[in-house]
């Protein structure tokens, strides 16, 4: 009997735990004109494209604005590119099996899903109680991130997954799971070439072989769906000037508040430049550190911040990748002055929360404002390196 309550708790706290993490996203959701907020169409259009033989069309900007007004004239102006790199943009002509309506009810299931199996998986690797998953849960569900990626149909839950992949991969020595969870972010080649840095580092070569074995066999098979001019056409489209300076002003990237403070700045120099010199960082992070059980600490605390800082462009609902680094000084015991460290971790919570979330990015960030997401995830990344670097003497953690 007693084990018949302990089962049924379970299955209570687990039901509460799912509802706090997707129903107030979906209420969003559905309080939305659907297509008019949602960023969907573009993902349709571009698996349409796909699946009819016309893979670079996908990228060119013209034919993908005409095509997502036809499918979807509930845009009205909008319009939103298509920014996924050929090695798995082939994998959206799924969508095209579908009516516009059922795959965007299909699509939105998927993220929900994808944003619960994340945080079980993470919630396995911390080794969470039942008590502290509901207020995980609670804080990973009301935050801006979080609820704008549902309600706009953004793929960064997606991402989410990969990374929990990743790191499950990482803790339980599964190269090959570590390796498909990285192999994601090939949807995202900016965010996965600082991780493959960091690796080089740390020297885990087969789970960069193993990724760039994915990456190939995508390639293949997008140049046999589409031809050698994808290839051409994403590039072309990905360094135009009409996308350099499409969203130069609302991201948290460091650069973005560059322009904003010295306009007359190029923003694909200055992008550039700051990006390169990430990826020198995170490849001779692992290289100071002499204790090795500190990476992936290291990993999340200090470099994926320190990626989201430094990337040419990172949309403030990205800001959804950042949970794992600002949760690991609440679940790690390897920061020396840890209450320092979750004393910023703290601030950048109530920053994402939904209410402060929504002002700072619609009524001061979207109307001109300094970003200061950015400016508060590059105070985080300082605090944990140096936090880590005090404890980097113990031998065993």
């Amino acid at each position: 009997m007693a084990l018949d309550k302990n089962w049924q708790q379970l299955i209570l706290n687990r039901i509460l735990i799912v509802v706090c993490l997707v129903a107030p996203a979906l209420s969003l959701l559905l309080c939305n004109c659907l297509e008019n907020t949602s960023d969907f169409p573009n993902y349709y259009v571009a698996g349409k494209l796909i699946a009819g033989g016309k893979f670079a069309a996908a990228y060119d900007l013209t034919q993908t604005e005409i095509f997502q007004h036809q499918i979807c004239p509930e845009m009205g102006k909008r319009f939103v590119p298509f920014f996924i790199a050929f090695p798995l943009a082939w994998i959206f002509a799924v969508l095209a099996i579908w009516p516009f309506k059922t795959a965007f009810l299909i699509w939105n299931i998927l993220l929900c899903l994808c944003l619960v199996a994340a945080f079980f998986i993470f919630s396995n690797i911390w080794h969470l109680s039942e008590r502290k998953k509901l207020w995980v849960a609670l804080v990973f569900g009301s935050s801006g991130p979080v609820l704008e990626s549902i309600r706009i149909g953004q793929m960064s839950p997606i991402l989410l997954l990969a990374l929990a992949l990743f790191s499950y991969g990482w803790v339980k020595k599964q190269t090959l799971i570590m390796s498909l969870g990285q192999s994601l972010f090939l949807f995202k080649p900016h965010l996965l070439l600082p991780i493959i840095f960091f690796e080089l580092g740390a020297r885990y070569f087969r789970v960069i072989g193993i990724t760039c074995l994915v990456g190939a066999i995508g390639t293949f098979v997008a140049i046999l769906l589409g031809g050698k001019e994808i290839i051409e056409a994403y590039f072309q489209l990905m360094t135009s000037r009409d996308v350099l300076t499409l969203y130069e002003d609302a991201g948290p990237t460091l650069s973005e508040q560059v322009i904003k403070l010295f306009p007359n700045i190029s923003i694909s120099v200055i992008a550039y430049v700051m990006y390169v010199l990430m990826l020198i960082m995170v490849f001779f992070m692992p290289l100071i550190f002499k204790n090795k059980n500190l990476l992936m600490p290291i990993f999340f605390s200090v470099c994926f911040p320190l990626i989201i800082c430094f990337s040419p462009h990172f949309h403030n609902y990205g800001l959804i990748l950042l949970f794992p680094a600002i949760l690991a000084p609440f679940v790690y015991t390897t920061y020396s002055r840890a209450w320092q460290l979750q004393a910023v971790s703290f601030t950048l919570i109530v920053m994402l929360y939904l209410p402060v979330y929504g002002f700072l990015h619609y009524y001061h960030v979207l109307r001109g404002g300094i970003n200061l997401f950015g400016f508060a995830i590059f105070i985080f990344a300082i605090t944990a390196f140096l936090s880590l670097k005090s404890n980097d003497k113990i031998e065993e953690l």
